[in-house]
């Protein structure tokens, strides 16, 4: 009797071994993971650069607004005080597109009984400065432009230009406008403008500032209505 040959036997089959990786396979794997790895480090690169970018403009933007600030309060506190060296009345501030030199009280509050007088000055270095020293200090010519001696405060480095107006009567004429040139007035300007430009590739921007003084004219004054001029003595 025959069996049938295939019923008690199973021919004998070459399984692949599926337990583990050819080398082709693990080269490719190494190589995938090698990529994954450069990608994600170039986006960690990236992520940090962004972050110290951001951290550097808004370091900018602070230091702009404290530049701003400090200015605003002493101009916002200038005082209309009369030369006393002059025959007619003329207020101690006096300023071209360069610098402005005025009167306010001091900083700290540490000489109540006298005003400090100020400076604001662009440098040909390229720094915002505001100068300050004692208003009765008679060891300093204040008709000079010098300011050695004086106490400096670094409100900008890297600045390119410094333009500052002054709006108020024109000295011919009727009326009032912007003027590049403040000297020898017998009321200080009613309002002063700052404007500040940086470098070329430099990110910064300054917004003007214009500020409004509290005191717009001297007691030693009285103001022709007609010309908006210092007229007769009150």
């Amino acid at each position: 009797m025959m069996w049938p040959r295939d019923r008690f036997t199973t021919p004998l089959r070459h399984h692949r071994h599926e337990d583990g990786f050819t080398l082709v396979e693990m080269l490719v794997s190494l190589a995938v993971l090698a990529i994954t790895a450069v990608m994600l480090l170039n986006g960690l690169q990236a992520v940090a650069s962004f972050a110290q970018r951001t951290d550097r403009q808004g370091a900018a933007d602070d230091s702009i607004v404290t530049a701003q600030r400090i200015l605003r309060d002493r101009i916002e506190q200038l005082r209309a005080v009369t030369n006393p060296n002059s025959a007619v009345p003329i207020v101690d501030a006096n300023g071209d597109e360069g610098s402005f030199t005025f009167l306010a009280p001091p900083l700290a509050r540490a000489e109540p009984d006298s005003l400090s007088r100020y400076r604001i000055l662009g440098t040909a270095t390229g720094d915002l400065l505001i100068y300050s020293v004692n208003s009765l200090d008679d060891r300093y010519d204040f008709a000079s432009r010098e300011t050695r001696g004086w106490q400096p405060i670094t409100l900008l480095r890297d600045v390119q230009s410094v333009r500052i107006n002054y709006f108020g009567a024109r000295l011919t004429g009727i009326g009032s406008a912007w003027q590049v040139d403040w000297q020898q007035r017998p009321q200080p300007p009613a309002l002063v403008r700052i404007r500040i430009t940086f470098r070329p590739g430099d990110p910064r921007v300054w917004p003007d500032l214009i500020v409004r003084s509290r005191s717009t004219e001297n007691t030693a004054c009285k103001i022709d209505l007609r010309t908006g001029l210092c007229g007769a003595a009150a």
